[in-house]
């Protein structure tokens, strides 16, 4: 790689860090770039995960210092996730090139349309704030049935994934969105250990395109985590909201 192509990959991470951190959806910045780089879809999508873990483990350190995380909670709802993001990433390994640019194609497009209806549904809501004193013990049997499937779409393909766990961590399980994210973040930094161990056993991880991300994704992390740790639930609803818009573009230009 030469200098430029070093850092508009660190700028790419930099920016997917703190998309990741504030509300989800870097993932759908950094595969069409590393695709673009020529390395193949199954290894843009395996590379994604080395910047993904990084990131949310740096957004994570810094969430703990301004966040009560509730750990037992969270943790409750890790086991069914790592359990479905071994599947996913056992999955996604063995497909060819073009079955995974297949199905890259059809999530992009299944999340585009559904985080569409999202913002549309809820820019006519008032928005809601949730208090951060709820006690949080353990999550209702459903939740956790939930997030077997999230981690399984998680270890596969990861695009949006953050912005599908708090989805369902705030908009259905009513929980403030700071710790809704401090939770995401445990989770896709905890799962996404297994998924790089699956993808770097099978050799599909470009290390120097995926150091780089997870260098400005670490960057973008805090800087993510900084301010969204400052903001009010309402501000960060609209962030949410324009995570969603810019997923939906983003589908729309790969299509």
């Amino acid at each position: 790689m030469n200098e430029v192509e070093i850092a508009i990959t660190f700028g790419v991470g930099f920016a997917a860090g703190i998309i990741n951190v504030v509300a989800g959806g870097g993932s759908m910045l950094v595969i069409p770039f590393l695709d673009e780089l020529e390395i193949g879809v199954v290894a843009a999508n395996a590379t994604n995960r080395v910047g993904v873990f990084f990131q949310a483990s740096a957004g994570l350190i810094t969430y703990k210092k301004s966040v009560s995380i509730p750990w037992r909670y969270a943790n409750i709802l890790l086991i069914p996730s790592v359990l479905g993001a071994i599947l996913g990433a056992w999955t996604a390994s063995i497909l060819n090139e073009n079955s995974m640019r297949k199905a890259l194609v059809f999530v992009f497009a299944v999340m585009g349309m559904q985080l569409l209806r999202e913002m549309f549904r809820n820019s006519a809501e008032k928005t809601k704030t949730y208090s951060p004193k709820q006690e949080l013990i353990s999550p209702p049997w459903w939740m956790i049935l939930a997030f077997l499937g999230v981690g399984f779409y998680g270890g596969f393909i990861q695009v949006g994934v953050g912005i599908v766990i708090l989805l369902v961590l705030h908009f259905v399980g009513k929980i403030d969105l700071l710790r809704a994210n401090a939770i995401k973040l445990y989770i896709v930094a905890c799962y996404t250990i297994f998924a790089v161990a699956i993808f770097a056993w099978r050799n599909q991880i470009a290390w120097t395109e995926g150091f780089l991300l997870a260098f400005g994704g670490i960057a973008g992390a805090i800087t993510g985590a900084k301010c969204a740790t400052k903001l009010s639930a309402r501000a960060l609803k609209a962030i949410l909201t324009l995570a969603v818009i810019a997923a939906t573009l983003r589908f729309a230009k790969v299509f």
